[in-house]
């Protein structure tokens, strides 16, 4: 059958056209659809769906290390141990370990040897937060000192907004 004046079929409309018919109003190709990422642990391409956070290969993997680290501390004699003795015994990284201890799998309270390395210095070891206290002095001396030169110099501030396109604001 011959095609009228307004009937195209989708071989006839050209590739964007037809991804762009494909997406929705909100911007999204369906509902539960993911979009496509590189596992930062291993490299491979994955579809990512919402609170993934790595390929199922490599989250698998991640269940099996948290297996033997639980497993390892779980037992009496191992309760004081450090957080660098549970990753010798176990072959877990000392960074994924923490990654456990601040995702509330592993609770530091049952386990009063497991500190981690501050995430600045790596130096002190620390049972909350990414900074141990001396980084975090450190941290907030700096940001004070520069809130004080924005403060002394406001007009290097309307500057930086101007060369991105936005007004000064008005002070009184």
């Amino acid at each position: 059958m011959p095609k009228t004046g307004g009937e195209a079929s989708q071989g006839d409309r050209p590739a964007a056209a037809r991804r762009q018919a494909a997406i929705g109003k909100n911007g999204r190709r369906g509902k539960r659809m993911g979009e496509l990422a590189n596992c930062p642990r291993c490299g491979r391409v994955f579809v990512r769906l919402p609170g993934q956070k790595v390929c199922p290969a490599c989250a698998a993997e991640i269940e099996a290390e948290f297996e033997r680290v639980y497993a390892f501390i779980r037992k009496k004699e191992n309760r004081q141990a450090t957080i660098y003795e549970v990753s010798d015994k176990t072959g877990v990284s000392v960074r994924q370990i923490t990654e456990f201890i601040r995702e509330g799998r592993i609770r530091i309270a049952d386990h009063p040897n497991l500190a981690y390395p501050c995430e600045r210095c790596g130096k002190a070891l620390i049972t909350e937060g990414r900074f141990c206290p001396s980084c975090k002095k450190e941290l907030e001396e700096m940001t004070e000192q520069l809130k004080r030169a924005l403060e002394a110099r406001p007009e290097a501030g309307e500057r930086y907004l101007q060369k991105k396109g936005r007004p000064p604001e008005k002070r009184p």
